[in-house]
């Protein structure tokens, strides 16, 4: 943090993790299934997690944001968010990172997307829902912006289209600019 009132020191990270450990009751002879896990994000990255199959990149990602499931079993030595100590977020705290400060996109990620919803209610959800904006027009507006800020042509008309509509893979892109207040 800056010594300047309530400035933000940008090289400051904006997640960092020390030693994250997760584990499942019952799993893997009582032995965590990620040891020792240490990530610092800072402003403006973007993370890819690799590795192999069942190495366990899901469970750390979801564990990130508090979306392991009720069974997770987690432990760091640091797991801090904007300078905020994460071990002791409740669900409320949760929510209001993520989609805004955080976010999360699987390796599939058309398959997240809803079949019956057009592209364009996804992104307008993620903005009204975080209360980026709140005004239907400016909601509307910020959709097909944020659209065309990942490059899919004609915002406008692919807003009003389904997942299985879009040609390639353009949807996941969406989800790394929507909480983008820029």
């Amino acid at each position: 943090m800056s010594s300047v009132g309530s400035q933000i020191d940008l090289a400051a990270p904006i997640v960092e993790v020390q030693g994250l450990s997760i584990g499942f009751a019952g799993a893997n002879g009582g032995k965590p299934i990620v040891v020792d896990f240490d990530l610092t994000i800072g402003p403006g990255e973007c993370v890819a997690l690799v590795g192999e199959s069942g190495s366990g990149k899901s469970i750390t990602a979801r564990s990130l944001l508090n979306l392991a499931g009720d069974g997770a079993k987690t432990a760091a030595h640091r797991f801090e968010i904007k300078g905020r100590d994460a071990r002791s977020f409740g669900e409320a705290d949760w929510r209001k990172l993520r989609g805004t400060v955080t976010g999360l996109v699987m390796q599939d990620a058309l398959v997240s997307l809803d079949p019956l919803r057009t592209i364009g209610q996804e992104v307008a959800e993620v903005i009204s829902s975080h209360r980026i904006l709140t005004d239907a027009g400016a909601i509307r507006d910020r959709t097909l912006q944020t659209l065309g800020k990942v490059g899919i042509p004609n915002p406008a008309d692919r807003a009003l289209q389904y997942a299985h509509q879009l040609s390639g893979r353009p949807a996941p892109a969406c989800a790394d600019r929507v909480g983008d207040r820029g």
